[in-house]
């Protein structure tokens, strides 16, 4: 029987198909959440003392962060309550929320925050890494066709069409 060794391929094409799609899928997963920036809407912090700082999620600040207080209209940025990129203690980059000596009113008080942000592990903009980065995805599906083309040519009938029927 000349196909009787296509299904051993196609079983071990199907196997090995569906495990590389499972890792791709991670794979692809993973590069959206390093390549893409994300936004706190409305989140609640608690304000610290004067002329300290309090690390807010995030690395990067993108475009204008918004602070408000339920007790004033507007934006706080004016009143002294600041968000803005800083060291935390340990040398890590992050988002800061910061009161300077004009916002002693707020202290211990919560203030709503909104702002977009670039995560710690994000890849960054402008160097041609979040292209490489999804070039990964990329080749990983050429490895799974590659992957299955050479089952069937090893294991199936394909590969004894190509060596003459032997």
């Amino acid at each position: 029987m000349v196909f009787k060794a296509d299904g051993k391929a196609i079983l071990i094409a199907f196997i090995g198909a569906i495990i590389a799609t499972t890792l791709i899928v991670s794979i692809s997963d993973q590069t959206t959440l390093m390549t893409s920036d994300r936004k706190i809407n409305n989140g609640t912090v608690t304000a610290l003392a004067v002329n300290t700082s309090l690390d807010l999620t995030g690395r990067d600040l993108v475009g204008t962060p918004v602070t408000g207080n339920a007790s004033v209209a507007g934006n706080l940025q004016n009143n002294g309550v600041t968000i803005a990129e800083g060291f935390t203690s340990g040398g890590l980059r992050s988002v800061q929320l910061t009161l300077n000596d004009t916002a002693a009113a707020y202290v211990g008080k919560s203030i709503n925050t909104t702002y977009s942000y670039r995560p710690d592990g994000h890849v960054g903009t402008g160097t041609g890494a979040i292209s490489i980065t999804q070039l990964i995805v990329l080749f990983s599906a050429i490895g799974v066709m590659i992957f299955v083309v050479v089952m069937f040519i090893r294991e199936g009938t394909l590969g004894k069409l190509i060596r003459g029927g032997k």
